[in-house]
């Protein structure tokens, strides 16, 4: 399988991955509006020129604790199927080509969690978990 650019950021020192071409933008962490009785994993809503975006934290998904926001963190705002969506990151690690093999077990087993990941993948000797990105946005 060829090799497709994405955006490899960190969530607790787990790498994950987005299709570069789905990065609308990439942000400094800034405050959110948090949501009153919002659903797990989102972190609050952003104004980014008038328009709304909320800001998912995968820490719930990978089962790490809730932290605060730190200055150095980034968003990445990502436009899916359903419009603007953004994605809480330690760091962004590396822009560029990840290998996607076809493994069906762990695919089967991402579609049955029903969860924000859908591959994963290998890069510099880490595992890699590729976000479905038109999962986020419809899931807390």
């Amino acid at each position: 399988m060829h090799p497709s650019k994405y955006v490899i950021f960190a969530v607790d020192g787990q790498w994950c991955a987005v299709p570069l071409a789905s990065v609308h933008r990439l942000l400094r962490a800034a405050a959110v509006t948090p949501v009153p009785d919002g659903p797990d994993g989102l972190l609050g809503v952003l104004d980014l020129h008038g328009d709304l975006v909320p800001i998912l934290d995968l820490k719930r998904a990978l089962q790490y604790p809730a932290k605060a926001l730190r200055a150095p963190e980034r968003f990445l705002i990502v436009l899916n199927s359903s419009g603007l969506v953004g994605i809480r990151a330690d760091e962004v690690c590396r822009i560029g080509s990840l290998h996607v093999g076809r493994n069906g077990i762990c695919e089967l087993m991402f579609h049955r969690s029903a969860g924000p990941f859908c591959q994963v993948a290998k890069c510099e000797e880490k595992t890699v978990f590729v976000v479905n990105t038109d999962y986020l946005g419809r899931h807390g």
